[in-house]
């Protein structure tokens, strides 16, 4: 035997089997089969159809007349003065069940005049027929409609009528129940604010003529309340003046015709000036205040809260430095990116805002001027007024707004409710045109029984569909033939190893076996492929017999060729060659025999047959192991070509597990039997593993066609392979 190295499989070529089935090929599938079968299944769809149509025709019930009636729910209600209507909206589903309620369904039938109608006195219980036979339904955004059939229609209309009249009159008393409240609400409201107002007014009179109160004590509380005004007033002028001097730069900066400096010094003016960094400047000001105070009152300058103040401290200082950083870039980039026009613009725009500027900074010190003012009259009479005409003030505007909501709510006191009914107050009886509905409904059903028969023979013809022949193994699965091997007479012995070629039927199937053998060894996609797995969808379909003669034939051939029965669970290569078939690969696989201990030699030179074993249940969980990846390594190194005879793929797993470490998958299918439904799963699933179905053999083709080729080539000599070693002419 010789050493042979592992042979990388870099063929792309459209050996490899088709995708996993999409929607739209098994609906073609279906359409091919129905394209087979399109006069049988026309046949029974048209007489499905007409026996249904005729069934349908004649025992289809007459049309129940139905009672209806419309509610119109709209969603922006008309009102009188404001443009929200008073009552709250309606959800749809919510008014479905309160129409079908037993609330709104007893109050309908409580009447004399519907309780005592024959259609409700005929029930065991009235109100649960009613709740099963009444039917609400939105046929619209807006539209409600409530509707009962029955052959009565005059009472029908009747409890529709009565169900109608006791919903409206349930919405409109609730409607009229909540305004009513939300009115009396507003009108306590109302007068507890008139109360309030009243009293506040009164305190301002007795204010104003109360002397009970020390001067020095009046005069120091008016004279702190003025102090504080004063001080944010003060504060407000200097960011006036700040923002006043900042726009003056921006403005002569924006007049001048020369360019502008744009480096960080000259911009730090703009930056100096800004209310952000004002701002910020303030608040890291009263950080350093707290945190002195801190330190002083703390005994270890390293104590949590000392700490807590100086990382605070610290992170405003970064944050004030990154707030001036990014102000200094827009700064310059808004000034760079800026054209002569916007430059204009821009300058009247600070123009116009540095006057306003000056108008505010005037004000604001004639306020301060005039705090002054007060502060030195010490006018504590009047600052004493002010907060309690704040406080009226509020309630004055509170008071009004409730006004407002009382006069409106009593003007749309008389607004209809959001549901109104649409069809004159009376139900309307809607009956069928009972020829015109038999027709409909027959022709229907006739016309999907016809659908339907026709889609299931088309999809029973795709699911059990047989190969017919091997053109159909391309149009089916979209993979190539590799060979076709004709029928013969049934044989129960392997004398066709060493054949005698007069035999007719044998000198078929050995010329399709040598067809098959050239191809693998030297056909477009197979010529670098040296491992091989054999397999089929279920048994009986000729897999070990290809599998075995096709080894035969690539041993005669001159090749180290290794056989290897991969039928774990249900063995029988070993029989057919007259070898044992213990120990095989399940002892490889759980370490208790190697491989040259169970390689057997076969009568044929160069072929060697590595047999399965004793299968146990731990075997399935080994073939997952590396063992298995080992085991195909020494294959390749040892072996010219190996032929692996696999369970079948449906039924069980192993062969999927023993391709992932092969060159190919063959496809042993066997004309007549093999359903294409099931093929096609086979290749599914060997396509999702990653693997290629390289191509597939037909056993049980006609031998017809090989007749003449086998009278010329078989007749009376021996054969003339092309693959065999030609040492000397025979």
């Amino acid at each position: 035997m010789k050493s042979r190295n592992v042979m990388a499989d870099s063929h792309t070529g459209s050996t490899s089997a088709a995708s996993p089935r999409t929607k739209e090929q098994m609906v073609r599938a279906v359409m091919r089969g129905l394209a087979r079968r399109w006069k049988s299944a026309l046949g029974l769809g048209l007489l499905a159809a007409m026996t249904v149509g005729a069934l349908v025709w004649m025992f289809l019930p007459p049309p129940v007349p139905t009672a209806s009636v419309k509610l119109f729910i709209p969603a922006k209600p008309p009102t009188v003065v404001s443009q929200e209507h008073p009552d709250p909206p309606l959800e749809r589903q919510t008014q479905v069940e309160l129409i079908k309620s037993r609330f709104i369904l007893n109050a309908a039938i409580r009447p004399p005049e519907v309780n005592n109608l024959s259609i409700l006195r005929a029930q065991d219980d009235p109100l649960e027929w009613l709740i099963t036979k009444i039917k609400v339904e939105f046929i619209g955004p807006e539209i409600l409609r409530i509707s009962l059939s029955n052959e009565d229609a005059e009472q029908a209309r009747v409890i529709v009528d009565a169900v109608k009249d006791s919903y409206l009159e349930h919405i409109i008393e609730r409607a009229s129940a909540d305004r009513n409240r939300r009115l009396k609400r507003l009108k306590e409201m109302a007068n507890e604010q008139e109360i309030s107002l009243k009293r506040q007014r009164e305190t301002i009179r007795n204010l104003a003529k109360d002397s009970g109160i020390n001067d020095s004590e009046r005069r120091a509380f008016q004279q702190q309340l003025l102090r504080d005004q004063m001080q944010a007033v003060r504060s407000q002028l200097i960011k006036t003046d700040a923002e006043l001097k900042s726009g003056k730069l921006k403005e002569e900066v924006y007049s001048a015709d020369a360019p502008i400096d744009l480096s960080d010094p000259a911009l730090d003016r703009y930056v100096d000036l800004d209310r952000r960094v004002l701002q910020s400047i303030e608040d890291q000001k009263k950080l350093e205040s707290d945190l002195e105070a801190l330190r002083k009152k703390a005994a270890d300058p390293k104590i949590a809260f000392v700490t807590e103040a100086e990382a605070k401290l610290a992170t405003h200082k970064e944050e004030h430095k990154k707030l001036r950083d990014r102000i200094r870039d827009d700064v310059r980039e808004q000034i760079r990116t800026q054209s002569k026009s916007q430059r204009a613009e821009r300058l009247l725009f600070l123009k116009q805002e540095n006057f306003i500027l000056e108008q505010q900074r005037n004000q604001l010190k004639a306020e301060l001027e005039n705090y002054e003012k007060t502060l030195s009259d010490n006018r504590g009479l009047i600052q004493d007024i002010k907060p309690i005409e704040f406080e009226i003030k509020l309630t004055e505007d509170l008071f009004s707004k409730l006004r407002g909501m009382i006069m409106t709510l009593e003007f749309e006191k008389d607004v209809p409710p959001r549901v109104v009914s649409l069809e004159n107050e009376k139900a309307t009886i809607t009956t069928v045109d009972a020829a015109k509905r038999k027709l409909l409904v027959a022709v229907g059903a006739a016309l999907a029984a016809l659908f339907a028969v026709v889609g299931l023979i088309g999809f029973l013809e795709y699911r059990l569909r047989r190969l017919e022949s091997p053109e159909g193994v391309f149009q089916g699965l979209g993979i190539r033939v590799v060979g076709t091997v004709p029928t013969t007479r049934p044989s129960t012995s392997f004398k066709w190893i060493k054949a005698d070629r007069g035999d007719y039927g044998v000198e078929e199937q050995d010329e399709a076996i040598v067809t098959t053998r050239t191809m693998l060894l030297h056909g477009d996609g197979f010529s670098k492929h040296r491992v091989f797995l054999v397999t089929s969808p279920v048994s009986g379909e000729g897999k070990t017999t290809v599998t075995i003669r096709l080894a035969t034939s690539v041993a005669e051939c001159g090749r180290q060729t290794l056989l290897v029965d991969g039928d774990l669970r249900n063995p029988s290569i070993h029989e057919r060659l007259n070898l044992k078939n213990s120990p095989g690969i399940c002892e490889i696989l759980r370490g208790e025999a190697s491989l040259f201990d169970v390689l057997q030699r076969t009568p044929t030179p160069g072929l060697f047959f590595l047999s399965a074993g004793q299968w146990t249940p731990a075997t399935s969980h080994s073939l997952d192991d590396d063992r298995v990846a080992h085991l195909f390594a020494m294959w390749r190194e040892q072996f010219d070509f190996v032929l692996l005879d696999s369970s079948p793929t449906l039924p069980v797993s192993d062969a999927l597990m023993f391709s992932r470490h092969t060159d190919g998958v063959i496809l042993s299918l066997l004309q007549g039997v093999s359903r294409v439904s099931q093929a096609t799963e086979t290749c599914d699933k060997y396509t999702a593993l990653g693997v290629r179905v390289l191509g597939a053999v037909v056993n049980g083709t006609p031998g017809n066609s090989y007749r003449y080729s086998a009278k010329y080539y078989y007749n009376g000599s021996e054969s003339r392979d092309p693959d065999l070693p030609r040492d000397e002419p025979k």
